[in-house]
């Protein structure tokens, strides 16, 4: 489905009305809040992981915000899992 079809379909129930920009946008600060902590986990930065997971609060945010469950959601429910093992197996990085 076109993200401009989607959007319009869901106006009424969003609760802040994307304009398709503004979703674009959205979605790139995502993936910039995602490379960002994907780089500080792999050189064992506390804020890493941390940004990884704010990463997938704002992609929780997207589906809150129109109020939609669709298979992406399943998607999302897995990442959370394999972040919270890599939390849980990975060494205790001290806080400096």
């Amino acid at each position: 489905m076109d993200v401009e079809a989607f959007m319009a379909e869901h106006a009424d129930q969003s609760f802040y009305e994307f304009g398709v920009a503004d979703y674009f946008g959205y979605i790139a600060a995502m993936g910039i809040v995602l490379a960002t902590g994907a780089i500080g986990a792999l050189i064992y930065k506390v804020g890493g992981l941390r940004l990884i997971g704010a990463c997938m609060a704002m992609h929780a945010a997207l589906f809150i915000n129109v109020l939609v469950i669709n298979p992406k959601v399943l998607l999302l429910g897995f990442t959370l899992v394999l972040l919270g093992l890599l939390v849980w197996i990975r060494p205790k990085i001290s806080e400096k």
